[in-house]
């Protein structure tokens, strides 16, 4: 016997745990044999070059803003995986204040068993310099996926700054932290490059047509990554499959952007350990600058590839570098949803050259209103007149003459007809208001004229004349549509006079209720769609209170009524809590980012849709 226990027990005891060691060990070896790392490469200039709709944040709204791209890597991550390392992967979302929620901007490629990745997926952002845009990068370990769905993450650790930190440093370097404020989790690293507009209308790339090794230890599977060098700060612009098991490897053809490389170019050759936690191991190193690219062209360029300044082989390279045409337009049809009007110009370069944004207010002026139009005990403005100050703030930039068109709907002054909508300033053949102090003056002034008792009367629906039924008879309470209908005559009469292509319309609705005639509605954003034409609801309330609303804001499925469907996305419905704005005082960062979403997108494609050039204008 040992002790107390049997010696029999105790070989018992070691076996069982000796079979279970090497019962560990063969799920390890069988479970984590990675696949090696798919071919990567940041592929983002096809947004850069073309503007499509459906690109969140790439916005330009006049000639201050910049697009940038956000290129992203970590050191020294924390591991949250058992048998194997961490997945990461960065999410990138961004706020305007603290008071607000964080709004999700772009996130990485996910990079497996690697705890100090490179990303080569970059986040490409708007700098809005008027704004104050907070950033934060939040780093994950995803731990299972299916299709474009992640179920089960652990979280590293999140950094923040501001966006315009970042920029003008170009750099950021920060420690993340955990949900419980601690350190240890790791660093990101980020660079900031400014997006250049290909304004000569062609795209330069260097085709990879052979990349080869020579001189390689026996049987080693081995991949490449590619970066950008500059100011000793590496930027992974391509990575490579895995060569199987081969003295002399060679890798398929790829290209990359003649804009990624600046700098010089750095290509490492990495062992792929399959069967070790999937990880890698540098095997050597090679360093070009483009210069010895160029003189090359179409021709075999032979390297030494060095590890510790050693050579260990011979690297060969056959490139090419291709200048191509860029078409202007380009028409991309998807099934089930809208076509793609793509655009290589950007809506800054549309302002530049002459386009004229005009945009037009109106305000809710029905029963469902009323709150929204009182000053609360304590506040010095009404919810309304925080709207109307946001919205000059927000899109007066964009408006050349700052004269804006102001209305009211669902309201009358006393015995006074029915009338969809008026104008604050008491002409509705002139309405334009010019500057937020004459906006809020004309609206206080104007209220002053209406009682509960007269917006009650316009909810009887009473008509001012019987034969004017399209105008005054069978619309809603918070029927708007009236206003969209003066919007596209307004277009036709410019047309009439052949300014047409140099306007751009915007509509900023301002609505309380979600009693909406829909059907009629539709037909009118549908004729809008063909027309130089956006417009944006703002609800005041939750998703929830407006379903009919919320429908109109169709980004994937068109709208439709009968056999007639919108060709483009014109709708924009944004909704904020009136509680939120009831205590506070005037700020523009209250609707800033959510009214500006998608018209520089929306303008772009009306464009292409027409084929107007900027200098066309």
């Amino acid at each position: 016997s040992f002790g107390t226990v049997p010696m029999n027990a105790f070989a018992i005891f070691f076996f069982l745990g000796l079979a279970t060691f090497f019962v560990i060990l063969l799920v390890r070896y069988i479970l984590l044999r990675k696949s090696p790392p798919s071919p990567r490469i940041d592929d983002s200039d096809d947004e850069l070059y073309y503007h499509p709709v459906n690109v969140s944040d790439s916005k330009l709204l006049n000639k201050n803003v910049k697009v940038v791209q956000l290129f992203l890597s970590c050191t020294n991550l924390a591991n949250k995986d058992f048998l194997s390392h961490s997945d990461p992967v960065v999410e990138v979302f961004q706020r305007e204040s603290s008071a607000e929620p964080w709004k999700k901007v772009g996130e990485t490629e996910v990079i497996y068993n690697d705890l100090n990745p490179f990303f080569c997926t970059p986040i490409v952002i708007g700098f809005f310099p008027y704004l104050n845009q907070q950033i934060k990068f939040s780093v994950k370990d995803i731990d299972f996926t299916a299709g474009d769905k992640t179920f089960s993450f652990d979280h590293i650790g999140d950094a923040e700054s501001s966006l315009r930190d970042i920029i003008e440093n170009r750099t950021f370097d920060s420690t993340l932290l955990d949900r419980k404020g601690k350190d240890g989790v790791g660093e990101i690293h980020v660079i900031a490059e400014e997006v250049p507009f290909q304004e000569e209308g062609r795209k330069s790339v260097i085709h990879f047509n052979e990349v080869s090794v020579k001189g390689l230890p026996m049987g080693l599977a081995s991949f490449l990554q590619i970066f950008r060098v500059q100011n000793g700060r590496k930027i992974l612009v391509y990575n490579s499959e895995v060569q199987q098991s081969t003295y002399n490897p060679r890798w398929k053809t790829f290209t990359i952007r003649e804009r990624q490389t600046t700098g010089t170019l750095l290509i490492s050759i990495w062992k792929w350990n399959a069967y070790s936690l999937g990880t890698a191991t540098l095997i050597g190193e090679v360093n070009l600058t483009f210069e010895e690219i160029y003189s090359r062209n179409g021709g075999k360029l032979q390297v030494d590839i060095t590890k510790k300044d050693r050579p260990i082989g011979t690297m060969t390279i056959i490139c090419q570098l291709d200048k191509r045409p860029i078409e202007d337009f380009k028409k991309v049809p998807r099934r089930g949803t809208y076509t793609l009007y793509l655009n290589r110009f950007s809506f800054q370069e549309y302002i530049h050259h002459g386009l004229e944004i005009h945009t037009m207010c109106a305000l809710d002026m029905t029963t469902t209103s009323e709150p929204y139009h009182q000053v609360k005990a304590g506040a010095q403005h009404s919810v309304m007149e925080q709207i109307l100050h946001n919205f000059v703030t927000i899109l007066g930039p964009l408006d050349q003459d700052q004269k804006f068109p102001f209305y009211g709907y669902g309201a009358r002054e006393s015995n006074a007809a029915v009338q969809p909508f008026f104008a604050f300033n008491g002409n509705i053949d002139e309405p334009d208001v010019v500057g937020v102090d004459e906006l809020i003056k004309c609206y206080r002034s104007r209220l002053n004229h209406y009682t509960h008792d007269s917006l009650a009367q316009l909810e009887r629906g009473t008509p001012r004349d019987p034969k004017d039924k399209d105008r005054n008879a069978n619309y809603n309470k918070n029927d708007f549509r009236q206003l969209i209908k003066l919007t596209i005559e307004e277009v036709h009469m410019t047309r009439q006079k052949g300014t047409h292509a140099h306007k751009y319309y915007i509509l900023f609705i301002v609505v309380a209720g979600d009693d909406i005639n829909v059907s009629e509605t539709i037909g009118q954003i549908i004729e809008a769609a063909e027309l130089p034409i956006s417009i944006i609801l703002v609800a005041l309330g939750e998703q929830s209170q407006f379903p009919n609303l919320t429908s109109l804001d169709a980004d994937d499925v068109p709208l439709s009524r009968g056999n007639r469907k919108a060709i483009r996305d014109v709708v924009q419905v944004v909704h904020i809590n009136p509680k939120d704005l009831a205590n506070k005082d005037l700020s523009p960062n209250v609707l800033s980012m959510e009214v500006l979403g998608e018209i520089p997108a929306q303008v772009c494609s009306y464009m292409a849709l027409k084929s107007i050039l900027p200098t066309s204008l």
